[in-house]
């Protein structure tokens, strides 16, 4: 959107997700390693034949697959979500770092002992956590914008 001068939104939440399919982070060569949950997501996701379908032979450094590359200066304040058995939790940390870095205002929640995108469970204690998160961040953004 930025690229293409289309306007932002509001406030974007990169919840457990690839920042960079070039290279993975620690947590997904962690959870690589034989035994563990998740264990056939490679530390070089592009190499995932159940991931290639995502990039479609595009190049994996390219910054519109992965934002941790791209330009993030003027970005809206953003929220990152994981949890600390998430393979995707090493992309999500190290993308609010770099939120961080560039100058937007970034939150990030960890959750203990959840997995990838737990809040999917909804019956859990901790889905209900993240979901009351997200919608309140949310609310709380566009009730700023509202404002100006």
């Amino acid at each position: 959107m930025k690229k293409d001068s289309i306007p932002l939104p509001a406030a974007p939440g990169f919840f457990s997700g690839y920042a960079d399919w070039a290279k993975g982070g620690d947590s997904a060569a962690f959870f690589g390693v034989p035994g563990l949950a998740d264990a056939a997501v490679p530390s070089r996701p592009y190499e995932s034949p159940d991931l290639r379908p995502y990039i479609k032979g595009h190049n994996p450094a390219d910054p519109l697959l992965s934002p941790l590359l791209a330009d993030l200066r003027g970005l809206p304040p953003t929220l990152n979500i994981t949890g600390t058995r998430d393979l995707l939790l090493s992309d999500t940390a190290r993308f609010h770092r770099a939120l961080l870095k560039a100058g937007v205002r970034s939150e990030l929640i960890v959750y203990e002992a959840m997995p990838h995108a737990f809040w999917y469970q909804i019956g859990t204690p901790e889905s209900q956590e993240a979901l009351g998160a997200m919608a309140e961040f949310f609310k709380r953004q566009l009730d700023a914008r509202a404002k100006t």
